[in-house]
């Protein structure tokens, strides 16, 4: 079965910042559940269907690839990954598109502090 995926490269610098990056507060309602949210401009998302990879600097093929597994056009991604945040990213948010998906209507490029993350674009995928 196919299904679309958005995929954002992250530049963190390590994975404790990445970490932090995606950490959940559940404690006010009107403040973004985590930092990736709040670079989209929503306070919540549906995060169940989010996948997140710290794949360290600099990225190992193999890591990568194993993160896009079931993309469609896979090199593609690997490509725009690659030119992403000046080629600095070290970790990669995938979210499945569903229609029950709550949050991120209008996916776009972000940043926080030191953080960047680069939207790459909306692809197929298989379960």
């Amino acid at each position: 079965m196919s299904q679309s995926v958005h995929i954002w490269a992250i530049a963190a610098g390590d994975a404790q910042t990445f970490e932090l990056f995606l950490e959940e507060q559940y404690d006010e309602d009107d403040v973004p559940i985590n930092g990736f949210a709040a670079t989209q401009g929503v306070t919540y998302f549906d995060h169940a269907w989010q996948e997140a990879y710290f794949l360290g600097n600099p990225t190992a093929p193999s890591a990568l690839r194993e993160a896009l597994s079931g993309v469609t056009d896979m090199d593609a991604v690997i490509a725009l990954f690659g030119s992403a945040g000046a080629g600095n990213c070290d970790g990669l948010i995938r979210l499945s598109v569903t229609e029950d998906v709550l949050g991120i209507s209008r996916p776009r490029d972000g940043a926080l502090g030191d953080i960047a993350g680069s939207y790459l674009g909306m692809f197929d995928a298989d379960d």
